[in-house]
């Protein structure tokens, strides 16, 4: 087995120049990327979100007061043909009173709760028409949100139902992934991580097979989040 300073030397010879030797790592500063952005202010960073979520096929529906919130949620329904919906059981989706309108609008629905049996949660999410779920955070740069994991808040949800719906605050809408896990970091430094942290951009989208592009092929073929002010 060759030696580490044979294997650098080799390496050296077959760039065709001389072996590099007590080479010093470059000194970074602190948050190199603080800058960016800078000049932005919230509403920027809201207009950014949507912008690039809607380049990636993505919709964006923006809501400032309940009456906005069901118009838009039956619009949803009507426009996808839904009839069954799978929701996480979160207190934020309880808030917004989630489950009495879609109840109301006569939907077949199930929440996602850990002591039910998962079998029953997955034979219902493969065949469910709508999953609703509720952000951690949404970044501006990518137009992607942040999902958390756990318990009853399965992420089955997002993924396998064929249309995803996702809420988002506004006020949770963050520049770029570096400004998330700064804010994941300084939340869970006491308390911990959720079992699983998704970060989602858009429909699921596909292009291994002849390099032809293909929507929906491993997940929802459809992605809406509604922004609440």
């Amino acid at each position: 087995m060759a030696s580490r300073e044979d294997f650098f030397n080799q390496i050296a010879n077959r760039l065709g120049r001389e072996r590099l030797r007590d080479v010093k790592s470059p000194i970074y500063p602190d948050q190199p990327w603080e800058h960016l952005y800078k000049e932005y202010s919230h509403e920027d960073y809201v207009a950014l979100f949507t912008e690039n979520l809607t380049s990636l096929s993505g919709d964006v529906i923006r809501v400032t007061s309940d009456d906005q919130l069901k118009a838009a949620i039956i619009k949803m329904i009507e426009d996808e043909g839904a009839e069954t919906a799978l929701l996480w059981k979160d207190y934020r989706l309880e808030e917004i009173g989630l489950k009495e309108k879609l109840l109301a609008v006569g939907l077949k629905i199930k929440e996602w709760e850990a002591t039910i049996d998962k079998q029953e949660l997955m034979d219902f999410a493969e065949q469910a028409d709508l999953g609703f779920t509720f952000a951690e955070m949404g970044l501006a740069e990518t137009g992607t949100i942040l999902l958390y994991n756990q318990g009853d808040q399965g992420r089955s949800v997002s993924l396998l139902p064929k249309v995803s719906i996702t809420f988002l605050y506004t006020t949770d809408i963050y520049p770029r992934i570096t400004s998330a896990l700064k804010q994941i970091h300084e939340k869970h430094e006491k308390e911990g991580l959720p079992s699983l942290i998704n970060f989602i951009t858009g429909p699921s989208r596909s292009a291994d097979i002849e390099m032809s592009l293909s929507i929906g092929v491993h997940g929802p073929g459809k992605v809406y989040v509604i922004l609440i002010d």
